[in-house]
């Protein structure tokens, strides 16, 4: 959701991993797929989690709302009452560590992105917080950068294995076996009728980045790929988790940037590995299993895929150690009025 939030100027929410229940949503990457949230102010996002976030015994990755919302560490070792007093004098950050990872500083982060970056965090500075580089001995920027590509191994296995539910027979409609249906019949002489069946209907039902990922997720499963392939991006997630987990012994909450371009146009053909490239920012995140937020902070102008000056919101993100929900939406809604 954080995405779409930053493209549309509104705010998007990821909680921790588990806090929401994923029961009667679509199974796609099980062990990355979250369910967010999108709303106008952050006071409305903290109010539907506060509604939604829970244990559910149809979800077995779900985890009880006081583990997941109530468990930050930060409120616990500082005084509320003092807290009320610094907002009321505009120091709404004071004695919150604020980490600018460099590893987070790519190359597809275009200038006017990064300055929006360093303004918000002269901004945080100035309410109060802490601002603290966290170096790329701690957060890796190999690591980082080939976040990317493992996320992509991972959630496409997943979602092979996922999707293989819909087959035509259990769900959705009945491919007629002749007429329009009847997708490249040579190729399929060697199939047996059910694989046929499988072939007819996914073909017709699924839209072609669905078939890409399952696809690619096939082949990443495959005796050939698994070790070389799968194991390495499940080992670079164990790499970023520890990286995260380091960071945040240096600091209270991390600021990086939403997307590094405009949102798409509908009148101009996107490349779809230049779409997949506009997640670099979130991704590392998603494999952590944090909980973040993006806030529209900046109106901007970016270079879209034809070369042009294009209009669009710079968002921030605000990323906790997992379950510190309660930090991540608290110091939102401070900041949001003042940035």
């Amino acid at each position: 959701v954080r995405l779409p939030a930053t493209w549309c100027g509104v705010v998007g929410y990821k909680p921790t991993y588990g806090s929401i229940s994923r029961y009667g949503v679509v199974a796609y990457a099980s062990s990355l797929d979250t369910v967010g949230i999108l709303a106008r102010t952050v006071p409305c996002t903290t109010l539907v989690m506060d509604c939604v976030a829970g244990r559910s015994d149809r979800d077995a990755t779900s985890i009880q709302k006081h583990e997941a919302y109530f468990q930050s560490s930060w409120f616990d070792s500082h005084d509320r009452d003092a807290i009320a007093l610094q907002s009321k004098e505009k120091l709404i950050f004071n004695g919150v560590r604020i980490g600018i990872p460099s590893a987070f500083s790519v190359d597809e982060c275009p200038r006017s992105v990064h300055d929006a970056w360093q303004t918000t965090a002269t901004k945080l500075r100035k309410l109060g917080a802490t601002i603290v580089n966290i170096s790329s001995d701690v957060i890796r920027p190999e690591t980082v950068k080939n976040s990317l590509a493992a996320y992509y191994v991972i959630a496409c296995a997943e979602a092979s294995s996922n999707l293989m539910r819909y087959d035509g027979l259990r769900y959705g409609p009945t491919i007629s076996s002749d007429g329009e249906e009847e997708i490249n019949e040579s190729s399929q002489s060697s199939y047996t009728p059910l694989e046929q069946q499988y072939s007819k209907y996914r073909s017709s039902t699924f839209g072609v980045e669905v078939q890409r990922r399952i696809v690619c997720g096939t082949a990443v499963l495959s005796s050939d790929y698994k070790h070389t392939h799968y194991e390495a991006a499940s080992k670079l997630r164990a790499e970023m988790i520890k990286e995260f987990d380091e960071a945040f012994s240096l600091v209270d909450l991390i600021l990086v940037p939403t997307a590094v371009s405009p949102p798409p146009q509908f009148d101009i053909e996107n490349d779809s590995t230049e779409m997949l490239g506009n997640d670099v920012m979130t991704v590392p995140i998603s494999l952590a299993g944090l909980p973040t937020i993006s806030i529209p902070v900046d109106e901007n102008n970016f270079l879209n895929n034809v070369g042009e000056q294009s209009p669009g919101v710079t968002g921030m993100q605000l990323v906790g150690a997992k379950s510190n929900d309660e930090l991540v939406l608290s110091f939102a809604t401070m900041a949001e009025g003042n940035l």
